[in-house]
């Protein structure tokens, strides 16, 4: 009986210290707050020595502003860098906005001539602690230093309702060097679909978002080269976002918060360089305002300025099976996309030259596309989805340019680029030609196509006659080019010819399979469709070769009419 008694007190005690305890485990699991209550650039209650007291604290910490009086914009003009963060932690300056959660309430002021990073989340090679990894920045204004205001140096950081580069307001510009820079960072986001998430990363000299050697980064929901309110200034960065990742970052996206209005940039809206695979630009407006019909171009002629720039990239996906993946590139300085060295791109469902709404024209300076040097790009076509029984069309409509449409070109150094499919676009009301291989006007056909260069120089098809009778359009004509060898031809109605007699290709009709017998160069075609077309209705044709490369047009024909 004393025995059955003792272990009952045993029991009862170690309950009760059980239930004494575990308010100090629960205690020392939450985050620990740091509260910064001056604009002192060091000392007690400064940011400094909150970010000092955040890395020495293991585990997850908020670092709060309370600065009187609150409400308004407190600016801590720093003196020296802030401490790289080496714990996990996040910088909340939402409370402290005039509204809070939505405006930003502190700005971090940098002397551009002597400090170089504003925020530092870990460094490259790894430092101490976790490297800050799994943080969060938001409602800060980040200002005036020369490397960048923001710079990621591990992972999964998220940087949400900041102005990176203005004012308080942010309609001015007071610069860092690069807004944002991700450096060997991965799984980090910047901005987010949430409205009160997007960060305005504006009037920086640099970049306004520099990513390069890591990979899997969210770019979502942001303004870049554009006022807080979404209007034009001179809030222009040099390139609004430039990426040379090793894979898998996403620009964009396919919900509409998603989308990242890039736009009013000095060289260019976004470079894409020596990447390896999949980097992703989805649904973002490139060249307009917020409206995506207004235009507010990237780049300026005279810099070669183009709303997308691609340079020795692999895979590099612009748009996407969807139309809600697809990008509005408009009102831009030089070309819409200009691809260097570029291999295996795909470039669907985008609005190059045309407005949000599809018919306004917003055209580029210069080209729709231009291409040097580069390989298997896809442009248009059609992809396979899931529990959809047939393929489904990805084209992209092509108009309003200052120049050609899709203009393909060699580099000097004999890159000379080939297997470029260009497929069910609707290429129309371009100053050019709709297709231009070699960038020379159109390329003659030559007997057998035995000559090389950018596709090969691929022969594109003759058209005899087009008449349309009873609901049913009937093509006839023939193909010249290499010996036993399959070709889908494609055929287009456009309202009118261009101008050099061989057309362009507003909307397309249907495609036929042919092969050129197994010793000669030339086989007849008739292909057959069951539309009915108004008579002078102009149809254009193109040819592509079982490895990809696509023609020019051919010459115009008209329905009804012999040619």
């Amino acid at each position: 009986m004393k025995v059955q008694k003792k272990l009952q007190t045993i029991i009862t005690l170690r309950g009760l210290l059980i239930v004494l305890l575990l308010p100090l485990a629960v205690q020392s699991a939450r985050a620990a707050n740091f509260f910064v209550t001056n604009t002192a650039d060091s000392g007690a209650g400064s940011l400094r020595e909150a970010i000092n007291l955040a890395n020495a604290n293991p585990g997850t910490d908020i670092i709060r502003f309370l600065i009187l009086p609150a409400g308004g914009i407190h600016t801590i003009n720093l003196q020296s860098e802030l401490p790289v963060i080496t714990d996990t932690v996040t910088i909340d300056g939402w409370i402290q906005g005039r509204s809070p959660f939505v405006h930003p309430g502190i700005e971090l002021r940098g002397n551009s001539r002597l400090l170089e990073v504003g925020l530092q989340f870990g460094s490259f090679p790894a430092g101490a602690g976790n490297g800050g990894a799994d943080s969060l920045v938001r409602g800060l204004i980040i200002n005036g230093f020369s490397n960048a205001g923001i710079k990621i140096s591990t992972q999964r950081v998220t940087v949400i309702g900041c102005r990176i580069g203005t004012n308080a307001n942010g309609d001015a510009a007071q610069p860092n060097g690069n807004g944002v820079w991700l450096f060997h960072a991965t799984d980090c986001q910047i901005g987010g679909t949430n409205g009160r998430d997007r960060n305005v990363i504006s009037g920086n000299t640099g970049n306004g978002i520099l990513a390069e050697h890591g990979a899997d980064n969210l770019i979502q929901g942001n303004y870049i080269g554009l006022s807080a309110s979404g209007l034009p200034g001179p809030l222009f960065n040099n390139v609004g976002v430039w990426i040379s990742d090793l894979s898998g970052d996403l620009v964009g996206g396919q919900e509409a918060g998603a989308r990242n209005v890039i736009s009013g940039n000095l060289a260019g809206g976004i470079v894409v360089t020596q990447t390896f695979d999949n980097t992703r630009i989805e649904g973002n407006y490139i060249g307009t305002l917020p409206d995506g019909i207004t235009a507010f171009g990237n780049g300026i002629a005279s810099l070669g300025g183009s709303g997308i720039a691609l340079d020795s990239d692999y895979s590099t996906v612009i748009g996407g099976p969807t139309p809600e993946a697809g990008n509005v590139i408009c009102g831009n300085g030089g070309p819409g996309i200009d691809a260097n060295r570029s291999t295996s791109a795909v470039i669907e469902n985008n609005l190059i030259g045309v407005g949000s709404d599809r018919t306004t024209p917003v055209g580029n300076q210069g080209d729709g596309i231009r291409s040097f040097g580069s390989s298997t790009m896809k442009i248009g076509g059609t992809v396979k989805l899931p529990k959809v029984s047939r393929p489904v069309p990805v084209g992209n409509i092509i108009a309003f340019n200052g120049g050609t449409g899709v203009e393909l070109r060699a580099l000097a150094d004999l890159a000379i680029g080939g297997g470029n499919l260009i497929s069910r676009n609707e290429i129309h009301d371009n100053a050019g030609l709709g297709i231009d291989i070699n960038g020379d006007g159109v390329t003659a056909n030559d007997e057998c196509d035995i000559d090389s260069g950018v596709n090969g120089l691929q022969n594109f098809p003759t058209i005899s006659t087009a008449n349309s009778v009873n609901g049913i359009t009937t093509i006839t004509g023939h193909m010249n080019s290499s010996a036993n060898t399959p070709f889908r031809i494609e055929f287009f109605t456009n309202p009118s010819c261009d101008q050099s007699g061989n057309g362009e290709g507003a909307v397309f009709l249907g495609s036929i399979l042919i092969s050129t017998p197994p010793a000669a160069c030339d086989a007849a075609f008739t292909a057959t469709f069951n539309v009915t077309l108004p008579p002078n209705t102009v149809i254009t044709a193109t040819a592509t070769h079982p490895n990809g490369s696509t023609s020019e047009f051919s010459p115009c024909a008209f329905v009804g009419l012999p040619q």
